[in-house]
């Protein structure tokens, strides 16, 4: 008899917009928070990685990337959750990849790379 059709109201707007948010946030983030820093010395990555152990990260080197992966599996009043993520850093060419630290302390790991003695390119040139 008659057709209902919702009405689009501004809290239906704001529903949606709350239920894009929350999708957005939990769903499609790609990228951890980070912050870089280097001295003469060092190299200096923190990376935000709330709610995790150490026992559930593996940090590695590979050429000229460092590649971060964790995955955890958490009980919660009998229901469970996964949390996961892969992530691949460029590193620069100058590392020394024998003398990496890593630390994991209030949420922050904290990665501290030596850098090597770079090797100077400039050469004399005796002219004949």
């Amino acid at each position: 008899m008659f057709e209902l059709i919702k009405n689009n109201t501004r809290l239906s707007n704001i529903d949606s917009l709350l239920d894009s948010l929350i999708n957005d946030t939990v769903h499609n983030n790609n990228y951890l928070n980070y912050y870089y820093s280097d001295d003469e010395s060092y190299y200096y990555i923190d990376l935000a990685l709330p709610g995790f152990d150490k026992k559930e990260i593996n940090l590695n080197i590979n050429g000229d990337f460092l590649y971060l992966n964790f995955e955890s599996e958490n009980k919660k009043t009998n229901k469970f959750w996964n949390k996961s993520f892969k992530q691949r850093y460029r590193l620069p060419k100058n590392i020394n990849s024998d003398n990496i630290e890593a630390e994991l302390k209030n949420g922050i790991l904290s990665i501290k790379i030596q850098k090597d003695k770079e090797e100077s390119n400039f050469k004399t040139i005796n002219i004949k």
